[in-house]
């Protein structure tokens, strides 16, 4: 074989390589997010899950970033709308991690005291009131009304983060069948 032909062959391999690669990143960022995923589902701690949300983050940036995703705007959208879901749980759980004196119900209509010096508990306030807002089955059977008081709709932080990632697996559902399209 000539060199020639040798520099001619491993060029057409370096242009087709990333192509492949790329190919794969979007099956590597459902993965990672599947991986985050049962974890959620078997129990882990915050720690770790920090640790695999960071690891599905990396795999999802890449994919999004790559030529791949543009042939592919539906996965990307899915797959970034579960990262966001688990990154909501992530903030949640922060806040309450933070503070562990706290009692573990969250309430949507708890109210700041005027006199609350405390700012961990206006920051979890504010936190919990948002995602009730964008995470309407905390509410369960019984939608808010006006009048409720304000320890109305109780919900533990475990049912809170198992509704966030129950949206979340619905999304990598999603992804699934584009994938495999």
């Amino acid at each position: 074989m000539t060199t020639q032909l040798k520099a001619l062959i491993l060029t057409a391999i370096c242009f087709c390589l990333p192509g492949v690669l790329y190919a794969q990143s979007g099956k590597d960022a459902y993965k990672a997010l599947k991986k985050l995923e049962a974890k959620s589902q078997v129990g882990t701690d915050y720690r770790g899950y920090m640790e695999a949300l960071g690891d599905a983050n990396l795999e999802l940036n890449l994919f999004a970033e790559s030529k791949s995703a543009s042939a592919s705007p539906e996965l990307v959208e899915s797959l970034k709308k579960a990262m966001e879901h688990y990154k909501d749980a992530a903030d949640l759980w922060k806040t309450i991690v933070d503070h562990p004196e706290r009692v573990p119900d969250l309430f949507p209509n708890e109210k700041i005291d005027g006199n609350d010096d405390e700012q961990w508990h206006v920051n979890l306030v504010k936190t919990v009131q948002k995602m009730f807002k964008k995470y309407p089955a905390a509410y369960g059977k019984d939608p808010p009304r006006a009048g409720d008081d304000e320890l109305s709709h109780r919900i533990t932080l475990n049912e809170f983060l198992a509704i966030m990632w129950n949206e979340a697996s619905g999304e990598l559902s999603k992804a699934l069948k584009y994938i495999q399209s």
